[in-house]
């Protein structure tokens, strides 16, 4: 049974893909972050639900500041137990915050779940680690396809949603 829910914030809680990526390294990005952003369709119920039931965290990699300033405009940190951020190039992955997380909660592997929507850093990680995983079929990622042969079936994420109002049903 699912106690932990671990998000990832890019295209899956903000559409960035439709949003910021078209303005990506302008003067404009930094500007727009600033302000209130908004969440995917549905994304803030689906919070309000699932934090009465289950622990939450944030995981979230890129810059530093610009993903701390996103989750302030989108006024979404009071939902999550905590927010991790880090940037690949500080030389750690996903994995070790997937680790991070499961050491903090002190949980089995098959009670955590990771949504995201890149297979490849927010999902087989966590997989490879036992986790459940759903899929958020959203954005510049959502065609990413399992590359991983040494992971095999265990590549495939668990659940896949298109859209939050089918999140809760889903990703059980």
């Amino acid at each position: 049974m699912t106690k932990i829910i671990v998000f990832d914030l890019d295209d899956t809680l903000l559409d960035t893909t439709g949003l910021l990526i078209p303005i990506a390294g302008t003067p404009a990005f930094e500007k727009r972050i600033q302000e209130p952003l908004p969440l995917m369709e549905m994304a803030k119920s689906n919070l309000e639900k699932l934090r009465q039931s289950y622990r939450l965290f944030l995981l979230t990699q890129g810059r530093v500041h610009f993903q701390r300033q996103k989750v302030e405009s989108l006024g979404i940190a009071s939902y999550f137990e905590d927010i991790l951020i880090f940037h690949p190039d500080e030389g750690l992955t996903k994995t070790d915050f997937f680790v991070k997380v499961q050491t903090r909660t002190g949980l089995a592997p098959h009670e955590h779940l990771s949504i995201g929507n890149r297979l490849s850093t927010d999902l087989r990680p966590a997989k490879k680690l036992g986790w459940k995983t759903c899929l958020f079929a959203h954005g510049e990622h959502q065609d990413e396809r399992n590359t991983d042969l040494a992971v095999g079936p265990l590549g495939e994420p668990d659940f896949v949603v298109y859209h939050h109002r089918d999140l809760i049903l889903t990703c059980k």
